[in-house]
């Protein structure tokens, strides 16, 4: 079974980036195996929403007016609450796709070290892949690379062309290790 996880900020920061960034996720879902899972959330301060929990064949478009930008960034509560749903499903291969425009800032279960040691262990102990967007988020490589993230994994994006250098690079970096478990790099496309 494979899986795709997607973290989308929604915080009140993201309101001008929605709908790129939520046409990105789109266009890069609708090109994996229709078999794959995908349970795509989005997150604030206010709440935590499973958007769609479904696989490709019957995934629907989200819109975005499905996504209500506000309040502030629990980045690593809500890193955590998706990476505890993935190890409950434990899928043999899965991606988690994390989209923000900026740092943590009102998180009151998980710490920064808590995260750390989570996301090291799912990629290096379980092989999944772990992938951080900037949404025109200038400072991208050095808050996913704090957290752990591998080198490769994260891209800043400008929020007018967001949608273009997501969906192509990721859908066939997400193909290519579903098949052969070859590990996603998104520097090999820029």
């Amino acid at each position: 079974m494979n899986s795709v996880y997607i973290l989308m900020d929604k915080s009140g920061s993201m309101s001008s980036k929605v709908v790129n960034a939520v046409k990105s996720i789109n266009d890069y879902l609708k090109e994996l195996p229709e078999d794959t899972n995908v349970y795509f959330t989005s997150f604030d301060s206010n709440s935590y929403d499973v958007v769609r929990s479904t696989t490709i064949k019957h995934y629907d478009t989200v819109m975005p007016v499905e996504i209500n930008a506000r309040g502030g960034t629990p980045l690593y509560d809500s890193t955590a609450r998706l990476i505890n749903k993935a190890i409950s499903d434990a899928p043999d291969k899965a991606v988690f796709v994390i989209m923000t425009d900026g740092f943590e800032n009102c998180s009151t279960d998980f710490t920064f070290e808590q995260i750390q040691k989570l996301l090291k262990s799912i990629q290096n102990e379980r092989k999944w892949e772990v992938v951080f967007l900037g949404a025109e988020f200038t400072d991208v490589n050095s808050q996913a690379q704090g957290l752990g993230i591998k080198t490769g994994k994260m891209r800043n994006m400008d929020s007018d062309v967001m949608y273009a250098a997501t969906s192509m690079d990721m859908t066939r970096e997400t193909r290519s290790y579903f098949s052969t478990g070859k590990e996603i790099n998104l520097d090999e496309n820029v």
